[in-house]
């Protein structure tokens, strides 16, 4: 994501595990009117990918898609 523009949160969803090796989060950040959604994985030591897009909807599709494959027991998380 670009530092020179205003990045703000819009949502956020967490899988509901503490345990650092289960434990998976889904951001989606809006920053201009350009779209992110950044998937995390693990507590500590986390991995983060960040896919880029130009319009919500096309983000929200990815932030479901993501969290359709890795289970259930999904929840937003109050920003």
């Amino acid at each position: 994501m670009c530092s020179n523009n205003a990045v703000e949160r819009q949502k956020h969803w967490w899988n509901g595990r503490f345990a650092n090796t289960a434990r998976r989060d889904v951001y989606l950040w809006n920053a201009d009117g350009h779209w992110h959604v950044e998937v995390s994985r693990g507590g500590l030591n986390q991995r983060r990918r960040t896919f880029d897009y130009d319009n919500e909807l096309a983000a929200l599709i990815k932030a479901d898609a993501v969290m359709g494959t890795v289970g259930e027991g999904w929840r937003e998380v109050a920003i």
